[in-house]
């Protein structure tokens, strides 16, 4: 028998937070094929040990035979398709669920034997040039998730003070926040490929990040990550590694828009259009400006272990490490 799986969404992020049930069901030793439902989501493939392949979701009907390969499609469940997540009614029967929380219950009714506790890194290229860097990582595909660009000149300005080296990950094509931030000269490594930006992020001292894919699989390598995150942190996952720090409430305009985008109730994405929109609230009145670049310095100095005078000293200790991760 051979299986197939297919995140609980489209993007990028949908597919990190999935994959423990993709490496669960690898682990029980049949050949296991990733069901892409978009580009964003291509590119792992290589650095997934054991897995067989992937397939585009809407080319899954001619490989897949009914009665001798089974199909296990994250979507298909009610917690998926009876709730927009975060939506009033879901936190109402959910309430405390978070992106984990989701999964565990999925993968407990379709039996896929999943640890969503223990997160088991995808293999990498260790890369020195970076290991003692921390990577910002602004950009995502939704700008209402996105923190102020002048927030993040802040803070690389204070770590510069303090003798860090920050670079910032991102594609400047496609994100008006990172393009902006290279054209006001923020520090950037071009990473034309998802493998190459996860050896960046692999060896990289710690990651700042917002709500995105990248954020997500810097949390899934075991990379000390501060996320910055819309007022509703569904996606969040409580990690030793990784911490959060949370908008002000979002404005009922917000809510409101996030909500006609809702498309919970379709289990196949191949045939579907994402649908985009942008916060409607101006300036230093968005919830994402609440997070101030200070507080983010803090989570930084905890999650590393040292004190604001300790991170002044640092200098950079010899470190030997393999040619992977």
């Amino acid at each position: 028998m051979t299986n197939f799986i297919a995140p609980v969404s489209w993007g990028l992020g949908d597919l990190i937070v999935s994959l423990p049930a993709v490496q669960g069901l690898i682990a029980c030793g049949q050949p296991t094929w990733l069901v892409t439902r978009s580009e964003f989501q291509v590119g792992l493939a290589e650095r997934i040990p054991g897995l067989a392949g992937t397939i585009a979701e809407g080319e899954l009907p001619g490989k897949f035979r009914p009665h001798t390969d089974a199909y296990y499609n994250l979507r298909e469940h009610p917690i998926q398709t009876n709730y927009w997540w975060g939506s009033p009614e879901f936190e109402r029967d959910f309430s405390g669920y978070r992106i984990n929380d989701i999964l565990d219950l999925i993968c407990r009714d379709l039996k896929i034997p999943a640890d969503f506790r223990r997160l088991v890194p995808l293999a990498c290229e260790f890369k020195p040039e970076f290991s003692e860097t921390i990577v910002f990582l602004p950009g995502s595909d939704g700008s209402y998730k996105c923190w102020p660009n002048e927030n993040w000149q802040a803070l690389g300005s204070e770590l510069q003070r303090l003798g860090m080296h920050c670079v910032m990950v991102g594609e400047p094509n496609n994100s008006n926040e990172v393009c902006e931030l290279v054209q006001a000269g923020m520090s950037w490594v071009p990473t034309p490929t998802l493998a190459q930006a996860l050896d960046v992020l692999s060896s990289s001292r710690a990651v700042v990040g917002v709500d995105t894919g990248l954020t997500h699989l810097a949390v899934h390598q075991g990379q000390p990550t501060v996320a910055v995150f819309r007022q509703n942190p569904i996606y969040y996952r409580a990690c030793a590694n990784a911490t959060a720090l949370i908008g002000s409430p979002c404005a009922s305009e917000c809510i409101s828009r996030s909500l006609a985008c809702a498309n919970n109730s379709l289990t196949e994405l191949s045939a579907w259009t994402p649908t985009t929109w942008s916060c409607p609230v101006a300036g230093g009145e968005r919830c994402m400006s609440g997070i101030r670049p200070d507080q983010v310095l803090a989570a930084l100095y905890q999650l590393l272990g040292e004190t604001r005078e300790q991170v002044a000293q640092h200098s950079i200790p010899g470190r030997s490490h393999g040619t992977s991760c």
